[in-house]
Parts: structure tokens; C-alpha cells; sequence
């Protein structure tokens, strides 16, 4: 099945205005803003994810009710119906945890309380881990402060103790080893902490990320390296918000509260483990907030593209919105539209009136995503005359039929896969000439589509009727005169998500020319298609996933650039990557005087180079050792 998952598009052509989606680019504390993905593949049923974004540190908003939302399909109200939203956790991105745990001895018996709570946190997240994909895990990384913190010159290559500091991780044994060995000394430098663990932080593939501060609130020998406005400014630099638990008798809690309220995060104070367990679930949810908004539309099925707007009204009486676009999708089971009927001359007949002889042509007006078969019989005769290829047409024998008396046409369309459940069947009547009629026997008869129904209707004809195949990696347009030849589009995978509205485009039979360069064709068209992998100047290596291990050239020469997403794009170069969260234009490679540079292009999940999400439209020049992360998926540049 495909899902489709589109982003928010910020220039869309409907009445209202919405705030463009700039999650990762806007200027900060500028103003909320919204994160629309939605899957169009059981049309008429729309089902989107919204995440609502805060304006400094991007912490989900939660408590939005569906009084707030306003929806708006094809710029209308009235083509949907049984509107739904609601906030939930279900099937959320994945999000990395940085603990920073204060381990002084001035935390007295606090601290093995502390040590308890981390602990059955993560023993809980591993038992969660057993329910989901490892690709949906949420990470967490460790700092246990126990003593001096080095961070050393270059952020990009951290060193870490240990015994007392992980990156984000999945691994749920690693990070308890590490609490469950911490000894409390008597210095605890808490802000170096906190900027080391920002580095880290910066250092995790997963985009939406927190720094979790466990502490009593007091730095003791951080002055002569970093201050507490140091931490901040990082903070809100990185858009990585500061949460703080507060824990021991210290009453030094200013800087957590203050950190708090810059970043947009909350403060708990806890007294025990098991509330120290709780809080750390809190966070987690809080970030893994997102809204379920589902309707059922009420346009027809005709694959073409509408605008689904939403906008909400924030509690602050603020307002954010967002555009996605959503395709009509014909149905998976196929519906049998009508019947096109043509003389032997390859001219429109009545149907009103008898069916001439000696033979006619039909073909079946059919609406489903792909077609295997279509079955044509007469009079339950057991002789099915079978159509496997477009214009999925027959020619029907009626000189054998006999004359003014009713004959009954069943027609059969078998879906993909071909089973006796994924198909739908109509019955039409007609009568036969009792003599050979020529081509031009329209008359003033019925000569427009009806559809087909439950009872028997007289066979339909119609000058322009249409076979309406809507495949995943086809499209058949065939008129009642005579059949288009078959145009084929790339076809479109999982999940991919389109980051601007665009008028469909004039289709054309794709070319198999030799100098074609298709980096990730699908497994439907391989075998049909000349494949060229062209030298680059590097080659990218995925990490990690189901494509672990493939190799894609960057910097091109001759070519303008080298794009990453999702759906693939005919006119450039493309490496196709199989996640939910990558953007359908994710990033892109450029050559340009022999230096190659990657740039994000706005994408929703963001785009890492070392460890440092790019800015929207950022241009980093890259070299082979550098590790970039689109969304959740690792990859390296190789020579």
C-alpha cells in the first residue's frame, strides 16, 4: 500500500494566510509554527499528523482542541465531513534524551533515589523498545557530573569518558551501567555539564532532541570555563530546549528555572525515584506530542490534487497554519464506470438501439489504481473474451447473436493483486441488429456515459468515455475514439513528502535512453529501464536501515546537482532514501569548482553535518569523513 506523507507547503493559492512552515529556519521567537503530514491512500478517508511547534526550541505544544481547528479542502467546508482531532503519542517521530545528572555528594541520599529513577526509566524503555521498530526508538545519551568535565578544543570530536558519558543511544544496558557505577564526588561543574551535554545533544541524528538537567541547581568550578549564560545562548542557538528536575534539600535553583523559561521547557521538582521516573516520561511524551486529524472527503475520485489547509488558533490568540496537498485517489478495488462502444468503422454507437453487426468493440470504463484484467461474457455462456493491456478492449462477434432479443454482458475488472476479492462485476443489456449496420449509426440516440448500477442497464456509450487506470507507476488515458498510448510516471514510494504545491505537469513515456542517470530506480521498472551510476568526486554511504551499505555519487560532474528525498525527481539526479520522515526534497549535492557543497532545502525532519543541523537553504561544503543525517537515516562521505 502507499502512504502518502506530504509537508506543509507555504505558498499555496487559497483564501487564507497561512504562516509559511519554518520550524527550522525562522528567526527565533518569531512564532509558532505547524507540521502537517498527511496520508491520502485510503481516499476518501484523510488522516494527517500535526505537530505545533513553540517559537524558540521547537517543544510540541500540547492541550490544542478540535474548537481551535479550522479545516479547509479545496478551499471549502463542504467537501469533507466527520471532522476528528485529537492529541496523541501514537506512532510519533523518535526523540533523543541527554541526561545531565548532578551526582555531588551534597545531594546526600537524593542521590541513590536519583540513580533508581534513571535506571527504571530505562529498564521501561526497553520493555517499549520490544512493542516497536528499532528505527522508532527513542535515544538517550548520559552525563553523569561527578567531578571536572572536559570538552576539549574541537566540538566535532568529543571526547567521553565512559565511565560517565555516552552519546544518545538505544542501547538501554549502556546508559544503566553508567548510573548504576556513578560515585559522588565534591565538585560538580553543573554548566560545563550542561554545554558538553549541548554539544552531544547537537551530535544526535534525531531531530527533535532535549537536554534533561538532574541537579540540585549548583555549579561548583565552572567559572573559568563556561557561565551560566553560556549554556543558554547555546541553547536557544540550537533550538534544543532545557528541561530541569530538581532534586536534593538545595534551594540554588535559579539557574534551572532560568534556563526553563528561556528555552520554553518545564521545571519539576521530584523527592523520590519512582517521581523521578515519572518526570522523565513526561518529557518524553511531551516531546512525542502530535494531533490526529481525520475526515472523510467528499470529491470525487478523479487523482487529482487539492489543497488541505488547517488552521489553528493558539491559546496565546495567536494563529498558525498550513497547507498540505492530498490526491483524489481512485480506489484499490476497481469500479467499473461503464461500457465505450464503437462499430467495426471505429465510430460511436447508440446503445439505445440495437447493437449492429457484424462485430463491435467495447472497452471498459474502469476506475481503480492498477488493472490486471478485465473479463467480458455474454449470456453466461462460459466463453470470456479477456483484455490484459490497455485500452482493456474486446471485439465483441454479435453476428452470432441473436437478432432483437435481449443478451445480458457481464464485465469483470480484476484490481492488483488479482484475487476474486479485489475486483468488482456489472451486468449490462443490449439486443442485437437483425442486419449489418454502418459506423455512422448515431442518429439522435444516447451517446454519453452512464454509469453502471445495481440493476441492468442498457450497455453505455459515450464519444469521449474514458478508461481511468490510475496506477502507481501508470496512467491510461483512453478517449471513446481511440486509446492514448500509456504514459508512465515514476513511481511514487512510502511516505513522500512534498514541500511545495505544484500543477501537475504534462506526462511523457519515460525514456530508456542509455545517458539516462537514475541513481534509485523502483523495483517495478528495473528490469525495464538502462541504468547508469555516474562517477562523483565522493560517493555517500548509508550507515544505517535497509539501505545500509549502498553507494551514491556526489559532485557530479556535468550534472546541476544531486538531490535527496523521497519522491523521485525525473529532471535531476536523485538518491531516493526509505524513511517516513525524509522530505520529498530533502537536500541536495552540488560541484562547483571542484568543491562539493550540500544544502537543506527546507526539509521537516532537518539535515546534520557532523552532528550540527543545517539552516534552511544553509550551503556547508562537505568532505569525505563527514558524517551527515537526513532526518533519521546516517550516512558518510566517502573518496
Amino acid at each position: 500500500m502507499r502512504a502518502i506523507a506530504l509537508r506543509i507547503a507555504a505558498a499555496m493559492s487559497v483564501v487564507w494566510t497561512f504562516i509559511p512552515n519554518a520550524a527550522y529556519s525562522q528567526t527565533i521567537g518569531e512564532r509558532d509554527t505547524l507540521q502537517l503530514i498527511c496520508d491520502d491512500d485510503d481516499y476518501p478517508t484523510i488522516t494527517c499528523t500535526a505537530t505545533v511547534f513553540g517559537n524558540k526550541t521547537n517543544v510540541p505544544l500540547r492541550g490544542i482542541s478540535q474548537e481551535q481547528v479550522n479545516v479547509r479542502l479545496a478551499d471549502r467546508t463542504d467537501t469533507f465531513e466527520g471532522l476528528t482531532w485529537q492529541e496523541s503519542i501514537e506512532g510519533a517521530v523518535p526523540v533523543g534524551l541527554i541526561l545531565v545528572v548532578d551526582f555531588s555528594s551534597a545531594l546526600g541520599g537524593a542521590a541513590e533515589q536519583v540513580r533508581i529513577g534513571i535506571d527504571t526509566f530505562m529498564r521501561d524503555l526497553a520493555i517499549t523498545d520490544q512493542q516497536i521498530p528499532e528505527s522508532q526508538r527513542d535515544a538517550v545519551g548520559i552525563l553523569v557530573v561527578s567531578g571536572p568535565v572536559e570538552i576539549g578544543n574541537d566540538p566535532r570530536n568529543l571526547s567521553l569518558s565512559e565511565a560517565r558519558e555516552s552519546l544518545a543511544t538505544t542501547d538501554r544496558n549502556l546508559v544503566r551501567n553508567i548510573i548504576r557505577r556513578a560515585t559522588a564526588r565534591q565538585a560538580t561543574p553543573l554548566y560545563d555539564a550542561v554545554y558538553k551535554a549541548l554539544l552531544i545533544a547537537d551530535q544526535t541524528t534525531i531531530a527533535r532532541r532535549a537536554v534533561v538537567i538532574i541537579s540540585d541547581g549548583r555549579d561548583q568550578g565552572s567559572s573559568r570555563t563556561f557561565k551560566a549564560e553560556d549554556t543558554i545562548a547555546r541553547a536557544v542557538s540550537d533550538r534544543t530546549p532545557l528541561f530541569a528536575i530538581a532534586v536534593g534539600a538545595s534551594q540554588a535553583e535559579e539557574y534551572l528555572k532560568r534556563v526553563v523559561f528561556e528555552t520554553e521547557a518545564t521545571f519539576q521538582r521530584v523527592d523520590n525515584a519512582e517521581q523521578l521516573q515519572q518526570a522523565l516520561e513526561e518529557i518524553r511524551r511531551l516531546l512525542k506530542t502530535q494531533y490526529r486529524l481525520a475526515l472523510q472527503a467528499k470529491l470525487a475520485p478523479d487523482n487529482a490534487q487539492y489543497p488541505l489547509g488547517v488552521r489553528l488558533t493558539l491559546p496565546n490568540a495567536t494563529q498558525t497554519g498550513a497547507v498540505a496537498v492530498i490526491t483524489a485517489r481512485p480506489p484499490v478495488r476497481p469500479q467499473i464506470i461503464s461500457i465505450a462502444v464503437s462499430d467495426s468503422a471505429g465510430q460511436p454507437v447508440d446503445v439505445s438501439q440495437p447493437l449492429p453487426k457484424p462485430s463491435v468493440r467495447l472497452e471498459a470504463q474502469v476506475r481503480a489504481r492498477a488493472i490486471s484484467r478485465v473479463e467480458f461474457e455474454v449470456d453466461d455462456s462460459g466463453n470470456v473474451l479477456t483484455a490484459r493491456q490497455p485500452p482493456f478492449a474486446v471485439d465483441l462477434d454479435t453476428e452470432r447473436l441473436k437478432s432483437e432479443e435481449t443478451h445480458k454482458l457481464i464485465v469483470r475488472a480484476y484490481g492488483v493483486p488479482d484475487t476474486s476479492e479485489n475486483r468488482d462485476e456489472q451486468e449490462f443489456a443490449f439486443t442485437v441488429s437483425s442486419r449489418p449496420t454502418s459506423g455512422n449509426f448515431l442518429g439522435g440516440g444516447n451517446t454519453q456515459p452512464l454509469p453502471a448500477g445495481r440493476t441492468i442497464p442498457w450497455l453505455v456509450v459515450g464519444s469521449l468515455a474514458v478508461l481511468v487506470v490510475i496506477a502507481s507507476v501508470a496512467v491510461y488515458a483512453i478517449s471513446r475514439r481511440r486509446a492514448f498510448d500509456a504514459t508512465v510516471v515514476e513511481p511514487v514510494n512510502n511516505n513522500v513528502v512534498v514541500s511545495s504545491y505544484e500543477p501537475a505537469r504534462s506526462l511523457a513515456v519515460s525514456s530508456t535512453d542509455p545517458t539516462q542517470v537514475i541513481l534509485s530506480p523502483s523495483a517495478e521498472r528495473a528490469s525495464n529501464l538502462t541504468v547508469v551510476l555516474p562517477q562523483g568526486k565522493y560517493r555517500l554511504e548509508i550507515l544505517g536501515g535497509e539501505q545500509r551499505g549502498r553507494l551514491f555519487p556526489i559532485g557530479i560532474q556535468g550534472a546541476e546537482r544531486v538531490r535527496v528525498g523521497r519522491e523521485p525527481d525525473g529532471s535531476q539526479t536523485f538518491i531516493q532514501l526509505n524513511s517516513p520522515h525524509i522530505s520529498r526534497k530533502h537536500a541536495e549535492f552540488t560541484l562547483e569548482n571542484d568543491t562539493v557543497f550540500l544544502t537543506d532545502l527546507g526539509s521537516s525532519s532537518g539535515t546534520f553535518l557532523n552532528g550540527r543541523k543545517l539552516r534552511s537553504s544553509e550551503r556547508v561544503e562537505v568532505r569525505p569523513g563527514d558524517r551527515i543525517t537526513f532526518a533519521n537515516i546516517e550516512t558518510e562521505v566517502k573518496p
